[in-house]
């Protein structure tokens, strides 16, 4: 891995992170959707890189959505990668 890659995998890391921590604050007081996207519900087995992972799968899955503002597509990753059970 060059210093420029471990450099973005950090970047997106520590933003997957913070709105990880944003999402779920909002997610324990009951606020649960944010402009028409649903809940994430997470194991206590799931760590942080697990998460990124799913986000920067999300992202190589749908480049068409790329455009949209970052945190929207990370709490879309995270309602697409760990559904909650109804």
């Amino acid at each position: 891995m060059s210093t420029r890659q471990a450099w973005d995998a950090a970047e997106c890391y520590g933003f997957v992170v913070g709105v990880l921590d944003h999402f779920g604050i909002m997610n324990s007081i009951g606020v649960s959707e944010v402009e028409n996207i649903g809940p994430f519900c997470l194991t206590d087995s799931v760590n942080a890189n697990d998460v990124t992972e799913v986000v920067a799968r999300f992202l190589d899955q749908h480049p068409e959505k790329r455009h949209l503002a970052g945190y929207l597509l990370t709490r879309q990753a995270l309602t697409d990668g760990y559904p909650c059970k109804q």
